[in-house]
């Protein structure tokens, strides 16, 4: 499922579709613009900018990424992106080439397949990181 919008994404897409609406006269010029709505005017109104917001996130396009993660005993990892793929069968085809080669077969619960959509409207990472060192610390 789309990540719901957030209030301040719904109000900025309603003040653009507004305006649109006015400039092609496809509402009545007696219409309050969308800022200036009565609560209900202004729920239904988001309610349907909110729809359109979700349908495009969920319309935008997918990739499938195969990884495989060998985990060593001291607590690093070693891992491999081995490939985008434009479909999970692809993927798991891509997983089948490769999971009797050297090093995957020795660790077959190492792969994984997870998608994520192309451009997404909040990249992955946006509120940073934190890194956990061998003795038990963390960066800030």
């Amino acid at each position: 499922m789309s990540k719901q919008p957030s209030q301040a994404e719904i109000d900025a897409a309603a003040g653009i579709l507004d305006e649109a609406g006015r400039h092609h006269g496809w509402w009545p010029s007696t219409l309050p613009r969308y800022a200036d709505m009565d609560p209900i005017g202004k729920s239904e109104f988001g309610g349907i900018v909110e729809k359109m917001l979700m349908a495009a996130a969920k319309a935008a396009p997918k990739v499938f990424l195969l990884h495989h993660v060998h985990e060593f005993e001291d607590g690093h990892e070693d891992v491999k992106l081995i490939g985008v793929y434009t479909d999970h069968a692809n993927a798991e085809a891509a997983l089948e080439l490769v999971k009797d080669q050297p090093g995957f077969r020795d660790i077959p619960e190492g792969f994984s397949i997870t998608w994520s959509r192309l451009n997404p409207v909040q990249p992955g990472w946006s509120e940073g990181y934190v890194t956990a060192f061998p003795d038990g610390t963390f960066s800030d």
